[in-house]
């Protein structure tokens, strides 16, 4: 795979998750890096397409070992694409 662009979808309440995905996009060296915040209900509501050269990264925290319910349901609905390329579900 050769990666020329990468987008992290990202649900961040109290911005933990954010730094923690805005360090690794540091590393992403010679890729073009988008950062989509998802916190807030009405920015998942918007559908996104990635390209089969496209690394994507979903981000959420951990609460007691667990992720808050519906969050990755949530992120399915938004990185549709996902599913078209055997990606995470």
């Amino acid at each position: 795979m050769n990666i020329k662009k990468a987008t992290a979808l990202y649900f961040s309440p109290t911005y933990g998750t954010k730094k923690a995905v805005e360090a690794f996009a540091k590393y992403l060296v010679g890729v073009e890096t988008t950062l989509v915040d998802n916190t807030l209900p009405e920015q998942r509501e918007k559908l996104y397409e990635f390209g089969s050269e496209e690394l994507v990264i979903v981000a959420n925290p951990v609460y007691a070992g667990q992720m808050r319910t519906g969050i990755m349901a949530q992120f399915a609905r938004s990185a549709n694409s996902l599913r078209n390329f055997g990606g995470l579900w």
